[in-house]
């Protein structure tokens, strides 16, 4: 990835997509004008194949993926040869590989990992990305090419690209982004523990050969490994991380470096500790993500308490903490208001909240 290039979120990227296509899908517009394919540039394991994805999934566009790296006969890309019979001879046809869509969209065609590909299947591309069709067949309208690709040099083992290949793509790079990952975590269950750490140590996140995606996999193993001893955790994180990062990580997970009540002993604080325990983690770690975690981890326990356990603790003095600042106050109200039950916000006492939220800002 050249430096020149200025880089985007994985989120920014998506919502590009999104309105690229949801723009070529209008009544106004003719698809002998087919859009320009979209080529995705970055780093491994930032994310570029899973927002294609998801934004498919959010649009309920049809999705057809493959690696070209994969693809070891250009019949694969063109068409594969067989017999037809025609005049009565028998003559050669070239028949469409199975991966060709045959319904009409809207619908994303993902090649991931283009550039890994040989140089003769590059140039069997080359077709496909100019006229979106060959000799066996034509992409259904409606349809759009995405590809993915990693940056020349480093270490990834990749082809330089020529002129004529790269003009016929338009080419967006990707930057990794800890609150659009954070955001993507929270919607796909990652463990809010895990999510503190990687406030913590967001450095770890991006850089020293570790990827968001090698975080997510871990983290995702040791999910299935929580009930399993200590020790068989321990062994999957030095599987992935170095030497150094797996003991501070370890030690996390031990809290022998980070304290932390527990949701519980949050709610029994008084509104003076309430508000100097966030006035400490404020203090202790500079990062006003983490109190939008501990707010969100608060109403999660909450939730699973019954009316008669709720009734033991006095519920919203997190949210009427003066401490909390305004703009992650209103974050809140809205979370709370899109993801609680109606008995949950009444206990809550939503208006006490919104006045605080009023006062502040008059």
């Amino acid at each position: 990835m050249t430096k020149e290039k200025r880089a985007f979120t994985s989120v920014e990227l998506k919502d590009y997509l999104r309105l690229s296509i949801q723009g070529y899908l209008s009544d106004n517009v003719e698809w002998a004008d087919r859009p320009t394919p979209v080529c995705l540039w970055g780093e491994a394991g930032f994310g570029k194949t899973q927002l294609v994805i998801d934004l498919a999934k959010e649009e309920d566009w049809k999705l057809i993926r493959f690696s070209l790296a994969q693809i070891e006969e250009t019949g694969d890309l063109l068409g594969l040869p067989f017999l037809k019979e025609h005049d009565n001879q028998m003559d050669t046809a070239l028949a469409a590989p199975d991966w060709v869509p045959k319904e009409e969209g809207p619908g994303i065609l993902l090649i991931d990992d283009f550039n890994r590909a040989d140089g003769r299947i590059l140039n069997a591309l080359m077709e496909i990305l100019q006229f979106q069709s060959t000799n066996s067949w034509v992409l259904p309208s409606g349809w759009f090419i995405v590809l993915t690709a990693n940056p020349h040099g480093g270490s990834y083992f990749v082809h330089q690209l020529d002129p004529a290949i790269m003009d016929r793509m338009e080419h967006l790079y990707i930057r990794f982004d800890l609150g659009a990952w954070i955001q993507w975590a929270e919607q796909n269950g990652i463990e809010e523990k895990y999510l503190r750490f990687a406030l913590l140590y967001a450095d770890y996140f991006d850089g020293q050969n570790l990827s968001p995606r090698s975080w997510t996999s871990l983290f995702r193993k040791l999910e299935l490994l929580k009930n399993s001893p200590v020790s068989l955790r321990d062994m999957a994180i030095h599987a992935v991380l170095p030497e150094t990062i797996a003991t501070v990580f370890i030690d996390f997970l031990n809290e022998k470096i980070d304290k932390w009540l527990h949701p519980s002993d949050i709610l029994k604080l008084s509104q003076e500790q309430m508000d100097a325990y966030l006035d400490k983690i404020q203090s202790d770690y500079q990062k006003p993500a983490l109190l939008s975690l501990i707010g969100k981890q608060l109403l999660r326990f909450i939730s699973e308490l019954s009316s008669s356990d709720r009734k033991k603790y006095i519920l919203n003095r997190f949210w009427l903490s003066k401490r909390l600042p305004n703009d992650l106050r209103l974050e809140q109200l809205s979370f709370i208001k899109s993801s609680s039950s109606m008995p949950i916000q009444q206990e809550l006492n939503l208006s006490s909240i919104e006045a605080l939220l009023m006062e502040k800002w008059n």
